[in-house]
């Protein structure tokens, strides 16, 4: 169970910053790929063969930022929705502060039943990857 807590300086600065990273992002990455920058290629990829959790994730950038949204969930569907969720959190969050919202009391361990869940999302991604031979 969320405990939530009223928000301290810290919190105002971090729900900022976040903003500031989240409105930022976007452009960055559109004229990183406009100018054709060069992309790290994959070293695990490389090494055995396979993709690695995030193979796919510059394709669905690219994709996202053109429009493309249903190829880029299909080039990696766990970075796009972990991308949107930045995204929507990060601009959403100064705004929920200044309207008087409260933030989340959270502990520094998280149970076992979530850090399960977390694997496994992680796992059936990288499953999706292989298999789509991303």
């Amino acid at each position: 169970m969320i405990r939530w807590r009223e928000p301290r300086r810290e919190d105002r600065q971090l729900a900022w910053l976040w903003f500031i990273a989240a409105a930022t992002a976007p452009p960055l990455a559109w004229l990183w790929l406009r100018l054709n920058l060069p992309v790290p290629a994959c070293a695990f990829h490389r090494l055995t063969g396979l993709p690695c959790p995030t193979c796919g994730s510059s394709r669905a950038v690219a994709a996202a930022l053109q429009g493309h949204l249903g190829s880029a969930v299909a080039d990696n569907p766990l970075v796009v929705t972990m991308i949107a969720g930045f995204e929507v959190f990060g601009l959403a969050a100064p705004l929920w502060l200044l309207a008087g919202g409260r933030v989340p009391a959270l502990g520094t361990r998280l149970p076992r039943w979530a850090k399960l869940g977390l694997v496994a999302v992680f796992l059936v991604n990288w499953l999706y990857l292989v298999l789509a031979g991303i």
